[in-house]
């Protein structure tokens, strides 16, 4: 293992690459150099068979961190300024290019700032593929962010922030929300764009909440929407609204629905139907609340939220909003209309949604059938939404717990007289079943369920449970 047995163009690439704050594939490597792919790819592979990479996984490359302080020394000594500063512009504009795109495609509907959308060579498929690269690349981006500001290239930094934030929102990771909008705010502000510097202490203001530190959030909230609201940027003023009245909520409703209302003005007055819909959202949530319950208002905000979505291309919005009419329904003792209303969208949020938005939808369905007596279907939906919470960032770890919590007084029991039939019999099969295989006894399960030793045989044979045979299993000697 030697950088000077290397060759020309494999040293060249080995102290270029080292500029990347994580792994990297051959396309990425050939935008960092600035060359051509294979040519990228043969400098690669004299570098793993010298062990100065690691491959990951297949097409995944990796410094191992002495061999990259040590390929960082060498970019220091033996480059340029001019060409060290030409290499980390190249990475920092291949990775921006490429999270607006995926910005764009997971939220194409929301109002951004004029200097974060720009023309871009690359797109995604989908919402699905956008969040799978955002997911495998989100280190890289923010390990991009710090080396934009460490170069004051700070244009790249706030046009960053900005195109991490729904990725960073949907994905549970509040933390790393806020490190990311106060680095982009910061870098707005060096450079003297107001309205970026605003947008990212506005959502930096959303990450506090999430990290329940409300009093922040507020803080930084009114001062981005004094400031917005006299350059009379509007949008961003109802931005700020929407974000402080979602800190507010739970400690001020009143104070809530004030900035909501004014926010709700505000964008009637610009005209936007989807901003207009996602406002009228969160008042019918608000009006749902204990502390201001109006079941009639709750319903007509989300009604008029579901209305105007249904008229959008924005699918996950619109069951979003029906989400939320679904949970004043199980509210109002109208669970089954809940169901009804639940089961397209809930299609939709598994082909297009993010994990937390498919595991809340899963949740409110659970909530449907417990009311409607399906305890059995409610316990399924709770399963899936936890092990679903479970796969994402920590801003979930509340909810998850609530839902350890309903779900950790073992099997469900349903009153006697009622009959079991359809879907609800069914699910219960399928859980007495998983319980079986895992060891726990008929008379046990019967126990656990306050049903009688016959039902559950009968309910395991229906399931295809492998019944064993009954009593202690024989133990034989070995014979030495």
């Amino acid at each position: 293992m030697s950088y000077s047995t290397l060759s020309t163009h494999a040293q060249r690439c080995f102290r270029a690459l080292s500029v990347h704050p994580g792994s990297f594939s051959a396309a990425t490597a050939a935008t960092i150099v600035g060359c051509s792919e294979p040519d990228v790819q043969q400098a690669i592979d004299e570098l793993l068979s010298d062990y100065l990479l690691e491959e990951l996984n297949p097409g995944e490359y990796l410094f191992y961190y002495l061999v990259r302080e040590h390929a960082q020394n060498l970019f220091m000594r033996h480059d340029s300024f001019i060409e060290r500063d030409l290499v980390v512009r190249r990475m920092l504009n291949w990775y921006v290019d490429r999270a607006v795109a995926a910005d764009l495609a997971l939220n194409p509907f929301q109002q951004r700032c004029a200097s974060v959308v720009v023309s871009t060579d690359h797109e995604f498929t989908d919402a699905r593929e956008a969040r799978a690269w955002f997911a495998r690349e989100l280190g890289n981006l923010l390990g991009c962010q710090q080396l934009a500001m460490q170069h004051d290239l700070h244009e790249n930094s706030h046009r960053l922030a900005e195109a991490m934030w729904n990725g960073l929102r949907r994905s549970c990771l509040p933390r790393e929300l806020v490190d990311s909008q106060r680095r982009g705010a910061r870098a707005a502000a060096e450079e003297g764009n107001v309205m970026a510097e605003l947008g990212c202490l506005i959502r930096m203001a959303f990450g506090h909440i999430d990290l329940n530190d409300r009093s922040a959030a507020e803080r930084i909230s009114t001062d981005a929407i004094a400031q917005a609201s006299a350059l009379g940027l509007d949008w961003l003023v109802a931005t700020g609204l929407a974000t402080r009245a979602r800190g507010r909520r739970s400690r001020d409703p009143q104070g809530a629905l004030e900035d909501l209302h004014y926010a709700l003005r505000l964008r009637t007055a610009a005209g936007d139907h989807h901003e207009i819909a996602n406002v009228h959202r969160r008042l019918g949530e608000l009006y749902g609340d204990r502390a201001i319950y109006n079941h009639d208002l709750s319903v007509e905000h989300l009604q008029t939220a579901v209305d105007l979505l249904a008229e959008t291309d924005d699918g996950v919005g619109h069951a979003r909003a029906v989400c939320c009419l679904a949970k004043v329904r199980i509210d109002a003792g109208e669970p089954t209309a809940a169901l009804l209303e639940l089961a397209p969208v809930l299609r939709t949020l598994f082909e297009h949604g993010a994990p937390a938005q498919i595991a809340r939808a899963l949740v409110v369905q659970g909530q449907a059938y417990a009311a409607s007596h399906q305890v059995y279907l409610a316990h399924e939906s709770w399963e899936e939404a936890l092990r679903i919470f479970s796969g994402v960032g920590p801003g979930a770890d509340a909810e998850a717990w609530r839902l350890r919590q309903e779900l950790a007084g073992g099997l469900p029991q349903l009153p006697w007289g009622i009959t079991i039939s359809g879907a609800e019999r069914s699910a219960m099969g399928r859980l007495l079943r998983e319980r079986y295989d895992q060891g726990v006894s008929i008379r046990n399960l019967a126990s656990e369920c306050d049903r009688s030793f016959g039902f559950v045989r009968t309910m395991l044979c229906e399931a295809g449970a492998e019944l064993k045979p009954r009593g202690r299993q024989p133990v034989h000697e070995v014979v030495r």
